[in-house]
């Protein structure tokens, strides 16, 4: 089979491993439920499954008289993190979507080799192909984030059955969001190892790169803003403690994996192509240096091309630059200065001043 055949399959069998993953068919199954048959958008169905969870939260609370989380204050805070729920699953989706119509399109197209093909299909087999695993993700998620958030929000030794139920709901929803970022971590992980085609005279110049670059940095920055909001959210609620000062610590380790990974990958796949571009100019500038007769053409030919060696290896190792560390700084600063401001508030009522 030629190297375009296994392309075409390649990216067939990953949009078909897509569509036939776990959260998509989870969202699938809903929307026909909700539609009576005739599937509903995403939009629709989330805003019932979350409306649905607000409402059975807030049901459990008052049935079992927990008398606390029935407030009004209580059921804003409520209504508001599922809000922000409902938001981060919707934006997910469409963005997990273009990352997988980027990877079946261009990542396919740009891999030299059967076998680096053959791995994207085993990647691909073992993060999207696997439901079973998917699903065990978000309900471990859920089980694990839906306590832990609760007595952050709440410092109390009280337990609250329908705030749980709701907390996981939510966070099994949210699972998708940490789901997709590890998949990507591991897909970084295994790109530094895998042939792409680039540019020869200038690979950092690559589209391929520049455009999986800004992929990453997409999904870094909405990472970043999705927990900015969850812990302004937060952080508006409680006041500054331990338990969320981990929280902040835990989540950007995600971000900081990917992002590193990112760059490393990239700096590999340059530096391994601008060097196989300088041993071939080097070896025909020895050729020609060896030569028994050095004419006037060929000392002109030596010199073009030392030239050009020279051009080549002062070209970029890497995609890092002021702009990316301008941008991971960028995605950092929204959930510091949201933990910042509690600081200072509690700081505030400790001392007493206004």
């Amino acid at each position: 089979m030629s190297i375009q055949a296994e392309r075409e399959r390649a990216s067939q069998v990953i949009a078909e491993l897509y569509q036939n993953s776990f959260f998509q068919q989870y969202w699938r199954a809903i929307g026909r439920f909700i539609g009576r048959g005739k599937p509903a958008s995403l939009w629709v169905s989330a805003a019932v499954v979350m409306s649905v969870n607000l409402l059975l939260g807030v049901t459990v609370s008052a049935l079992l008289a927990e008398t606390q989380f029935t407030t009004l204050n209580a059921i804003l805070l409520s209504a508001v993190l599922v809000t922000w729920t409902y938001v981060v699953i919707i934006l997910t989706m469409n963005i997990n979507g273009r990352l997988v119509e980027f990877l079946k399109r261009r990542i396919t197209e740009s891999l030299q080799h059967e076998q680096h093909i053959h791995e994207l299909l085993l990647w691909t087999n073992q993060w999207i192909g696997r439901r079973l695993p998917q699903l065990l993700f978000s309900l471990g998620f859920g089980i694990t984030i839906a306590p832990l958030a609760f007595y952050t929000l709440y410092l109390t030794t009280r337990f609250s059955f329908g705030l749980i139920l709701l907390y996981f709901i939510n966070f099994f929803h949210i699972g998708i969001m940490i789901y997709t970022a590890l998949s990507f971590i591991a897909f970084m992980w295994k790109l530094k190892n895998w042939h792409l085609i680039l540019y020869t005279d200038d690979p950092a110049s690559s589209p391929i790169l520049l455009q999986l670059s800004k992929e990453i940095r997409n999904y870094i920055l909405f990472m970043a803003l999705a927990i900015a909001i969850l812990l302004f959210i937060v952080g508006s609620a409680v006041a500054f403690n331990i338990k969320l000062a981990l929280l902040s610590l835990v989540a950007w380790i995600p971000i900081l994996a990917l992002f590193i990974l990112g760059n490393q990958a990239f700096s590999q796949q340059i530096v391994r192509v601008k060097y196989e571009r300088l041993e071939k100019l080097q070896s025909e500038i020895m050729k020609l240096a060896n030569a028994e007769k050095m004419d006037t053409d060929t000392i002109a030919q030596i010199k073009n091309l030392s030239d050009y060696h020279d051009r080549v290896k002062s070209s970029r190792n890497s995609l890092y630059s002021p702009e990316s560390f301008v941008n991971l700084i960028g995605s950092l600063a929204l959930p510091v200065l949201s933990v910042t401001l509690s600081t200072i508030h509690v700081w505030q009522r400790i001392s007493g001043t206004p």
